[in-house]
């Protein structure tokens, strides 16, 4: 028998082990993304003496939107 949505067919061990990993690397990712948004800043000391570089980080406006 198929699934409906008023008798879903009940999930296995090995089918929830999954979906629960699936959910936690799209978490993950979204952590990622969200870390990469952020300013970094990098210093260093060069021949003119201390040298301090920040980066903006901007999203591309032609990337696809996240799910």
């Amino acid at each position: 028998m198929g699934r409906d949505k008023k008798n879903p067919k009940p999930l296995d061990a090995a089918a929830f082990n999954t979906l629960v990993k699936t959910a936690a690397e799209v978490r993950r990712r979204h952590e990622q993304q969200l870390q990469a948004t952020l300013p970094r800043a990098h210093r260093g000391t060069g021949p003119a003496g201390r040298v301090r570089v920040t980066f903006d980080i901007v999203a591309d406006e032609d990337a696809p939107m996240p799910c």
